[in-house]
C-alpha cells in the first residue's frame, strides 16, 4: 500500500514490492531487444538489428511509460540503502517517492488502452484458447479496470488519513473500526482516538477505504463514513463523479451483452422464412431478401436479373453469434459469404493483421480465383464474427461454373477478389495482381 512510509517498512512488504518491481525494470531492458516489423505500402520486414530496435523502442514505443514505471523501483532502493547506511530520510523525501510511484497509473492506463483495443477486435483477447465473446471480454476489461480503480482510491483515503496523523479523519469516524479497535474511551466518546486509529490493521485499513469509495462510487451513501476533511471531500467528489461515467458505461456493456445473448436464442426472419417456405416459393424469396444486397456487392450487380435469381436460388441463410469461427486459415474455400447484418474480424495467415469487415459485405470471395491459382483452394485468413451476424452461404462451385460463362463477369469477380488479398499476404510480403493482358495472377514481392 502507499500509505507507508518507508522507515516503517520491513519484511515481506518490502521483500514483495521489490520483487514486483524488479519486473517492471526488467521489462524495461527485455524491449529493447524485441524486433519489430516494419512495413511501407505493401512491403514488409522484420528488424533485428539492435540499434534499430533501441531507436524505435524510444522513439515510437512505449519508453517513456516504462522507464517511469521503473522509476518508481529505483527511487525506492535508493531510499532503501540510504536508511539502512544511517541517512535520514527526510519526510519530503517519502513523499516524492510516493509521487513517483503514482506514475504507474500511467502504466496500468497503458495496458488497459491496449487491452480493450484488443478486446474490441477479437473476443477471446482475455482467454486467447477460450471462445470468449467481444461484449463479454469488453465487461470483464471494465470489471478489472474498476476494481483496479477502487483498490487506488481506497488507498488514497488511506494515504490521506495517514498524512493527518489519524486525528479527525474519516477512519476516526467510521463506527466499524470504532466497535472493532476502539477501546472503551474511544466507544464512550463516540470517535476513535489517535492511538487506536494508529493500530487498526492495514489490510483492515485498506478493506475499509475500499467500501466507503465503493458505496460512493456508487451513489448508496449508508451514512456510516463520511468525509470529515476539505481534502477528503475533494476525492469523494471526484469518486462520484467517476462512478456515474464508469457505472454507465458497465451498465451499456451489460445491455449490449444481454441483447446479443437474446440475439443469439432467437434465430433472425429471414432464417425462419427460409426453414418454412415451399420448395417452389424458395428461388423467390431469396432473390427478394438478397436483391438489395446484390445492388452494393460489386460483380453480383452486373449479373441480369434472371441470374441473379438464379444465384439467390444457390444461396442459404446462416446466423452466427458473436464470437463463432466462420473459417480457419487454411480451410478449404467451398463457398462466399453475403454478409446482411453484423461486422466480421478478418486475420491474416501470419496472425500480423486484423481488419473489421461491417455489412453489407462480400466475404471470402478469393474463392473465385482458385481457378487461376491453387493457393486460393483453401482460405487465406481467419474470419470471426464479433456481433451476431447474419449471412447467405453461396457455394463457390456453382458460382464459378455460373461466372466461367460470363468472362466479362469472370473478369470483374477477379479484380474485385485480387486487392482483397493484400490484407493476408504471407510473411514473405507476397501479393498477387491480376495480368489484364494474360489473364493470370502474377506475384509482386
Amino acid at each position: 500500500m502507499i500509505t507507508r512510509r518507508i522507515p516503517e517498512r520491513s519484511g515481506d512488504g518490502v521483500t514483495v514490492e521489490l520483487f514486483e518491481g524488479s519486473f517492471y525494470f526488467a521489462e524495461l531492458l527485455i524491449n529493447f531487444h524485441v524486433g519489430f516489423i516494419a512495413k511501407y505500402g505493401a512491403q514488409k520486414v522484420v528488424v533485428l538489428d539492435g540499434k534499430a530496435v533501441a531507436r524505435y523502442y524510444i522513439t515510437q514505443g512505449t519508453f517513456v511509460v516504462d522507464a517511469l514505471t521503473a522509476a518508481a523501483w529505483i527511487a525506492q532502493i535508493m531510499l532503501i540503502i540510504l536508511w539502512e547506511i544511517g541517512v535520514n530520510v527526510y519526510r519530503h523525501a517519502v513523499t516524492v517517492y510516493q509521487i513517483i510511484r503514482l506514475l504507474r497509473l500511467i502504466r496500468f492506463a497503458s495496458l488497459m488502452r491496449r487491452l480493450y483495443a484488443t478486446t474490441i477486435a477479437a473476443g477471446n483477447a482475455l482467454l486467447p484458447a477460450s471462445s470468449f465473446k467481444p461484449q463479454y471480454a469488453n465487461f470483464a476489461t471494465l470489471l478489472y479496470a474498476g476494481l483496479a480503480v477502487l483498490s487506488f482510491l481506497a488507498c488514497i483515503m488511506n494515504y490521506v488519513a495517514r498524512r493527518e496523523h489519524c486525528s479527525g479523519t474519516w477512519m476516526n469516524y467510521f463506527g466499524v473500526f470504532l466497535h472493532t479497535y476502539g477501546s472503551e474511551d474511544s466507544i464512550a466518546a463516540g470517535v476513535l482516538n489517535q492511538e487506536d486509529c494508529a493500530a487498526i490493521p492495514d489490510p483492515a485499513k485498506w478493506l475499509g477505504g475500499a467500501y466507503f469509495m465503493l458505496v460512493t462510487m456508487l451513489t448508496i451513501g449508508y451514512g456510516d463514513v463520511t468525509p470529515q476533511s476539505t481534502t477528503e471531500i475533494i476525492i469523494v467528489m471526484f469518486c462520484i463523479i467517476a462512478g456515474i461515467i464508469f457505472f454507465g458505461i458497465l451498465l451499456g456493456t451489460i445491455a449490449d451483452a444481454l441483447k446479443e445473448w437474446i440475439a443469439d436464442t432467437v434465430a433472425s426472419e429471414e432464417v425462419q422464412v427460409m426453414e418454412e417456405v415451399p420448395d417452389a416459393l424458395r428461388c423467390e424469396v431469396s432473390y427478394a431478401l438478397n436483391c438489395k444486397m446484390f445492388k452494393k456487392l460489386g460483380f453480383l450487380h452486373d449479373f441480369p436479373v434472371s441470374e441473379q435469381i438464379s444465384i439467390a436460388a444457390m444461396m442459404t441463410p446462416l446466423q452466427l453469434p458473436a464470437g463463432a469461427d466462420m473459417c480457419q486459415a487454411g480451410d478449404s474455400a467451398d463457398c462466399l459469404w453475403v454478409l446482411h447484418k453484423g461486422s466480421v474480424a478478418a486475420r491474416g495467415a501470419a496472425g500480423h493483421k486484423t481488419e473489421v469487415i461491417s455489412a453489407p459485405a462480400l466475404l471470402g470471395e478469393t474463392a473465385v480465383l482458385q481457378e487461376l491459382d491453387e493457393q486460393y483452394h483453401h482460405r487465406p485468413c481467419t474470419l470471426r464474427t464479433r456481433q451476431v451476424c447474419l449471412l447467405w452461404v453461396l457455394p463457390a462451385r456453382d458460382l464459378l461454373r455460373l461466372l466461367q460463362q460470363k468472362p466479362a463477369l469472370y473478369h470483374r469477380a477477379v479484380q474485385q477478389a485480387v486487392p482483397s488479398t493484400a490484407l493476408y499476404m504471407d510473411s514473405t510480403g507476397t501479393i498477387p495482381i491480376w495480368d489484364e493482358s494474360s489473364s493470370s495472377i502474377h506475384a509482386l514481392k
